[in-house]
């Protein structure tokens, strides 16, 4: 923030712009040998550049893979991302490798060309809702059998002050530093930073007591007209879910991780919405989750946090607790008879053979969208009919 005269900004947007959940992580820590770049080539690498190959790679390798099983595969490679700000950076007489060290394209593609992968590559900005808007396409394209494994990834660093200050202005990010996801406190988002992926296959493994987490439906849709060009719409967002679950061929589940951004007036539209299909469900509720409040909104990568999120509650069978909720907003408050919020609520436990949990992420262009998620334990299902989350990573700190 030295970097800029916020003088000029009122108190207001200055109080805004304080704030940001940042990872601890050297960007120039980067060891390009490893995917085989010059040093020449790696110096202009901007910094989620650098994440994607890092945590791309691990998130394949945890899943089984290697550079010899990836060379010549057709595996895809699904990329959401909506921060340039290395641009700001760009020397005025650019170096050969400046442009594809910083553009989306390069991103998306660099993964591909390191471990000479040949699937399907593609990068989506849809702001928020970037990530998950990939996981959403990488399943319709493993069903199509373009790619029998797909890594789902998404970066997102803060490298310039002018879109952090832009945020501001607008009354984007909160006063107090904190995503008061459900909270009367709500007042903005914390923006922070991360890298997440998921990596989607079309086998599902297998023994006794094999469990798997399952994608078996998701859908993206646009808002339509709201009250304003980035407003939510309660109704785009019910007809979103229902698409998901239709998709999934289930009913809303026992949890959902939410969007949950911790705004005064999307949090009580996006509760209202889901309330109105535990309703149509003839459910008696669902416990709904933000892990927003834990480690602020990370924009593009929100979408497969939120993913990681409920596969990880799906495994434990537990709900998590919202952690900056002390109050529920009043308006949120008028739902609570169909909507738990842990915390405020008991910390619900769910059991059994196969359990279902959705995640939601909403971009500001208005594109949204949802996933289905289901963990069980092993029966025979056709690959055609599934694809797991085998391996997921997740760094922010």
């Amino acid at each position: 923030m030295d970097a800029i005269d916020t003088r000029r900004f009122s108190a207001d947007a200055r109080s805004r712009a304080r704030y940001g959940s940042f990872l601890q992580s050297d960007f120039s820590m980067f060891d390009n040998t490893m995917f085989r770049i010059s040093p020449a080539e790696a110096r202009p690498l901007e910094p989620q550049q650098r994440m994607l190959l890092e945590v791309g790679y691990e998130a394949l390798h945890r899943q089984g893979q290697n550079r010899s099983t990836l060379v010549d595969s057709d595996t895809g490679v699904f990329t959401g991302m909506m921060q340039m700000d290395a641009q700001q950076f760009i020397p005025s007489v650019p170096g050969p490798y400046d442009l594809t060290g910083i553009t989306y394209s390069a991103a998306g593609a660099r993964l591909s060309y390191v471990f000479a992968m040949r699937g399907p590559c593609m990068v989506f900005d849809t702001a928020c809702s970037s990530s998950l808007i990939a996981i959403h396409v990488a399943r319709r394209s493993m069903y199509h059998k373009e790619c029998p494994l797909a890594l789902a990834i998404a970066p997102n660093a803060m490298l310039h002050p002018v879109d952090h200050v832009g945020r501001a202005v607008i009354a984007m990010t909160s006063v107090r530093g904190r995503c008061h996801t459900f909270d009367s406190r709500a007042d903005g988002y914390l923006r922070g930073e991360g890298c997440g992926a998921v990596v989607l296959d079309s086998a599902r493994r297998t023994g006794e007591d094999a469990y798997e987490v399952s994608c078996p439906g998701s859908s993206a849709r646009h808002n339509g007209q709201s009250a304003t060009f980035t407003a939510l719409n309660g109704l785009s967002q019910q007809l979103l879910i229902k698409a998901a679950l239709g998709d999934a061929s289930t009913t809303i589940g026992s949890v959902m991780e939410a969007h949950g951004t911790g705004t005064p007036l999307g949090d009580p539209i996006e509760i209202s919405a889901i309330s109105a299909i535990v309703k149509k469900s003839g459910h008696k509720s669902c416990s709904v989750c933000g892990i927003k409040g834990n480690v602020g909104h990370t924009e593009s990568t929100a979408g497969v946090a939120n993913v990681i999120e409920v596969i990880g509650l799906l495994r434990i069978g537990e709900t998590a607790l919202n952690v900056q909720l002390r109050t529920l907003n009043p308006q949120v408050r008028q739902v609570r008879a169909e909507v738990l919020h842990p915390s405020v609520d008991s910390n619900a436990t769910y059991r059994g053979k196969t359990q279902t949990g959705g995640a939601s992420s909403f971009g500001w262009s208005g594109i949204i969208a949802h996933g289905v998620f289901q963990y069980e334990r092993f029966v025979e299902v056709s690959s055609e009919e599934r694809c797991f989350a085998n391996a997921s990573l997740y760094r922010n700190c």
